[in-house]
């Protein structure tokens, strides 16, 4: 008795969780998530991440987008770097550096810096990306070095995106016959119990309130 009045306690909480959180209306676009390159002028390392993280994830389908930040950024991007970049097919126009700020760090998904501090303690995931060959020194080392490291981010990107697609549109299937006598005891009606293949007891009984 004591282990089923514990199982319907958890399920009660899920589903009071389930009712009270307001659904993403239709219309509303999906906030795309951002990776934010960190360097010291924000005018070569992490502009170029920015843009081989941004061609790498058109190619892939992947809809994160990307930002540049330096913690001490220069007025301008420095003339031979607009000239690589131009040859390797990126206009960048009217661009120019800018300076990291809290906001940026808070807003990002993932903050990637290259050998520098950033201003403040923040929860957002940040994975440093420190000694790589100087682009000002060797153009094309320095890219060839951190295509490498956002190809493999990208990857890694796509996988995590591809698991949450599959967990989110998991078949809806009538529910098992154990999930409906634990919810005929919760006082759900049969017809009302839908579960997501895979997905644990407590999760097919919010699917199924859910769909009322």
């Amino acid at each position: 008795m004591p282990q089923f009045r514990l199982m319907t306690a958890t399920a009660m909480l899920v589903l009071c969780v389930c009712v009270s959180t307001p659904a993403r209306a239709a219309d509303q676009p999906a906030e795309v998530p951002t990776v934010l390159f960190v360097c010291e002028h924000g005018s070569v390392k992490s502009l170029l991440a920015k843009l081989l993280f941004e061609q790498a994830a058109a190619r892939e389908g992947l809809a994160v987008s990307a930002a540049s930040r330096g913690t001490v950024p220069d007025a301008a991007v420095p003339g031979w770097m607009r000239t690589a970049l131009e040859r390797d097919g990126f206009d960048i126009g009217l661009w120019n550096p800018t300076a990291v700020s809290e906001e940026d760090i808070r807003g990002a998904r993932l903050v990637v810096t290259f050998d520098v501090s950033l201003p403040s303690r923040v929860d957002t995931g940040i994975e440093r990306w420190d000694g790589l060959p100087a682009v000002s020194k060797d153009y094309v080392a320095g890219r060839d070095a951190i295509a490498a490291r956002v190809e493999r981010l990208v990857a890694e990107l796509k996988r995590a995106a591809e698991a949450e697609r599959s967990m989110m549109f998991r078949p809806i299937v009538p529910a098992t016959r154990s999930v409906r006598e634990f919810s005929g005891k919760l006082g759900i009606p049969a017809e009302y119990v839908w579960e997501s293949a895979g997905m644990k007891l407590d999760l097919a009984i919010v699917v199924g309130i859910h769909r009322q």
